[in-house]
């Protein structure tokens, strides 16, 4: 463009910060303003806020940007606003805040980008405080607020929010519920979860994830039901790595392989979480067929496949087979790391494998040697 001394448009500066910005070129950007400053652009408010909002989002030096704000003739909302939200990102609360309160005028964007930077730092008192000022509040403004205290662990405070919102979206029950329920406040979970108006996947995955993890499994697999009889949501993969996960731990392998089959019927993507999960459901059940099919299936692995089919190997009595796919992993180029060492040397000793043991400790000695050293 410059070297064919092509006349240089607004739109054409904006587009190409924006395609610097994607690959995070900040010196094709510098480049650019200097362009913009020559070519007489540095009064086009859109211009400016253009190149300072590609400044703020390549993380460039705060000093660079706050520089080039106060380089802007003619400040509008969105100038400000960008630089506000680059002091909060950059944890600079008080000079955002200096900033805000400096403000000719204010939008809901600006509202929003101190409670959002306020929350984010878990400065809730003060975000509070700004909250409360708010002439106007929308859907993020009262999910910001609900979402820090749940964070905090302040339920009573993050009720209290919930309570006094106008008019709430599913993202604002869907806080609410998985807050109670990563707490450990089932019932009060349940209490809201029924009360929803209208669920999505993510309402219906955090009652669920919330039950396995106060170990509520057949209240996981019979909320599960639910959904699925509701027909209303579908579930994806997160659903069913939590089912799965209920059903591990009941052992309930006709629950597992009936998932497994929704799984196919489906045509799911056989993801590395997914697949992890179905190994370890199916190991620990006891079914190695179905485990090692699985695994077979998996284009991508990851330590815990092959940790989790190991253990699953050692664990019914195949310990000659677990160290045998523990020398593949390794022939593969996959690093053991703990877990897995103390898999294979559990499975040398319940299989008296003494030969394997020792080597298999030879292997972990220099690992030791190089952690006691990332240590130091």
């Amino acid at each position: 463009m410059r070297e064919a001394d092509i006349s240089s448009k607004s739109f054409t500066f904006t587009f190409l910060l924006s395609c610097f910005e994607s690959f995070r070129k900040f010196e094709c950007g510098e480049m650019v303003r200097a362009d913009v400053l020559k070519i007489g652009f540095g009064s086009s408010m859109f211009v400016m806020n253009t190149l300072l909002d590609f400044y703020a989002k390549c993380g460039e030096n705060l000093d660079v940007v706050r520089k080039l704000f106060e380089e802007i003739p003619e400040r509008d909302v969105v100038s400000w606003n960008t630089m506000i939200r680059t002091y909060m990102s950059c944890g600079e609360i008080d000079s955002a805040i200096r900033l805000f309160e400096s403000m000719p005028e204010r939008n809901l964007v600006t509202w929003n980008s101190v409670v959002l930077g306020l929350v984010k730092g878990k400065n809730m008192e003060l975000a509070n405080k700004v909250f409360q000022r708010m002439p106007e509040r929308n859907n993020v403004s009262w999910n910001a607020m609900i979402s820090g205290y749940i964070k905090l662990g302040d339920l009573k405070s993050a009720k209290a929010i919930f309570d006094e919102m106008p008019k709430r979206s599913v993202v604002s029950w869907t806080t609410m519920v998985s807050g109670y329920a990563t707490t450990g406040d089932i019932e009060s979970a349940r209490r809201i979860f029924s009360q929803m108006p209208v669920k999505n996947v993510v309402s219906w995955n955090a009652m669920i994830a919330g039950c396995v993890n106060s170990h509520m499994f057949d209240e996981a697999l019979s909320v599960f039901h639910r959904m699925l009889v509701d027909g209303k949501c579908k579930p994806d993969q997160t659903t069913l790595i939590s089912v799965l996960s209920a059903c591990t731990h009941l052992n309930s392998h006709e629950h597992g392989k009936w998932i497994e089959s929704y799984i196919r019927k489906n045509q799911f993507e056989l993801s590395v979480p997914l697949g992890n999960a179905l190994i370890d459901m199916f190991a620990k059940c006891g079914d190695l067929q179905n485990a090692e099919i699985i695994f077979r299936k998996m284009s991508k692995r990851c330590i815990i496949t092959w940790t989790s089919m190991i253990s699953g190997l050692a664990v019914n009595g195949q310990c000659t087979e677990a160290v045998n796919l523990f020398d593949t992993m390794c022939l593969e180029g996959l690093k053991p790391d703990d877990v897995i060492f103390i898999e294979v040397l559990s499975a040398c000793a319940h299989g008296g494998l003494v030969e394997e043991g020792k080597r298999v400790f030879n292997q972990m000695v220099p690992w030791l040697i190089f952690l006691v050293e990332q240590e130091k």
